[in-house]
């Protein structure tokens, strides 16, 4: 695990709001409508999430990674992030993310609720997953 500056980039695609409970079936509808029309695409798809501090919300988009903004874009703030290379099934990435955490916690790392995870592909190829926590 590494702390690495990364620049600012957007983050074009779908995104929603909603409670913890809600998300086992809200983000896989999400990722649906992100890969739509883009199953053939060599496209490396991210996912920024947000963890709402009054609540159990969480706030998550979708898609593509862009260097520029657009109307229709969620910035990812540049900065200082935590990052660490993801090996291994997608269902596993929460242990990994778990993983950081604790050695954040064990470092002293200060965090904000921002975790962007890039390495999504439509045919689900993925064989790696970028995985980053935004520092405070």
């Amino acid at each position: 695990m590494e702390i690495i500056e990364r620049e600012t980039v957007h983050l074009l695609g779908p995104s929603l709001t909603a409670d913890i409970s809600e998300l086992p079936v809200e983000v896989p509808a999400l990722w649906r409508r992100a890969y739509e029309g883009r199953e053939d695409s060599d496209i490396v798809f991210a996912e920024l999430s947000e963890e709402q501090p009054d609540g159990p919300l969480h706030r998550i988009t979708v898609g593509e990674l862009l260097p520029a903004a657009t109307d229709e874009t969620t910035e990812v703030p540049g900065g200082r992030w935590l990052h660490h290379r993801h090996h291994g099934p997608v269902q596993d990435i929460g242990a990994t993310y778990g993983a950081m955490f604790d050695h954040a916690a064990e470092q002293g790392i200060a965090l904000t609720d921002l975790k962007l995870d890039v390495g999504y592909r439509a045919d689900g190829t993925e064989t790696t997953h970028d995985l980053y926590l935004q520092l405070a």
